[in-house]
């Protein structure tokens, strides 16, 4: 019986040590991820911004551009709201879900209080399989960790311009994560409609808040001091850099969402790194006990003989 009892100790010493490996591999995976997605949002940022001055640098040279750009995008007066809330697709990020979950479903409480028709699309598995038991989805992406977060903001701004205009949509509010030097939180972004003063306003609330990043806007805004030839025109020029604006925006919520995923996978495995380490050293201790009283009854049997 004490022979089994060690031979269980000594499996279960193996699977908590391979376990451990598992959870290194894991965690150190996740920490790579969530720094490459730190740094491309800090190069996307910095380009918004450094669009942004160059817009407002031809309009104030051009004045007469801004009544064009503004015929440019149509904004509709329907009192729909679509709703949009990036989960994820795989496991090991339940706290991450379950904060994201709560936040939509408050959201959605509020807006259906305020007599507001409510769509709601989801981005992720885990969001797909929690909303679609409990409302309509009006559309649903899964497996969007496995893409590349540059084309996949392309599709997914792509879709939104075809429900802008299918559905006659009157805003859009993203539930998104945003990193902090704590971690992260949830929050709510509307990025629809938008104009110039907006799109500023969502990339100061996307920027992480990260002391080292507070200054990236100052570091960013430059002044032209020459003359310059804009072609094939200015309102094209300027057209393209709201549409180019308004994509990194995209591509930024979806790489927080990608990275504050994998800052929870990182603090999850760290956490069970940490407690599988703590199993094996009591079971260790559990093991050479019995190991030893077993070597001490076989001495006392072996007296007695």
């Amino acid at each position: 019986m004490k022979f089994l009892s060690l031979r269980k100790l000594r499996l279960r010493l193996k699977f908590l040590e391979n376990f451990q490996k598992i959870t290194k591999s894991v965690g150190l995976i996740s920490a790579t991820r969530y720094r490459k997605a730190y740094q491309k949002i800090s190069q996307i940022l910095a380009s918004s911004y450094y669009l942004i001055t160059l817009f407002k640098e031809i309009l104030k040279r051009n004045p007469s551009l801004n009544k064009k750009i503004k015929e440019k995008f149509k904004f509709y007066k329907t009192n729909k709201v679509l709703v949009v809330t990036i989960a994820s697709d795989r496991g090991l990020a339940g706290a991450f879900d379950i904060s994201i979950f709560e936040k939509t479903k408050n959201l959605l409480k509020k807006l259906k209080e305020a007599n507001k028709e409510v769509l709601l699309g989801v981005i992720g598995k885990k969001a797909e399989n929690y909303f679609k038991k409990r409302l309509s989805l009006l559309f649903s992406f899964s497996k969007f960790e496995g893409l590349f977060p540059d084309q996949f903001a392309k599709e997914i701004i792509s879709y939104l311009r075809f429900l802008i205009e299918e559905q006659k949509i009157e805003e859009i509010i993203f539930i998104v994560p945003n990193l902090t030097s704590a971690g992260y939180f949830v929050e709510e972004i509307k990025i629809f409609p938008f104009n110039l003063e907006t799109l500023e306003d969502i990339i100061e609330k996307i920027l992480p808040r990260i002391k080292e990043w507070q200054k990236l806007k100052e570091e960013k805004i430059f002044k032209y001091e020459f003359e310059y030839i804009l072609e094939p025109s200015p309102d094209k020029v300027l057209e393209v850099i709201l549409e180019n604006v308004f994509y990194a925006l995209i591509y930024v919520i979806i790489l927080e969402a990608q990275a504050s995923l994998e800052l929870a996978r990182t603090i999850t495995m760290q956490r069970a790194e940490k407690n599988s380490e703590e199993l094996i050293n009591k079971t260790r201790i559990d093991y050479n006990k019995l190991r030893q009283n077993k070597i001490t009854q076989e001495i006392l049997d072996t007296i007695r003989i």
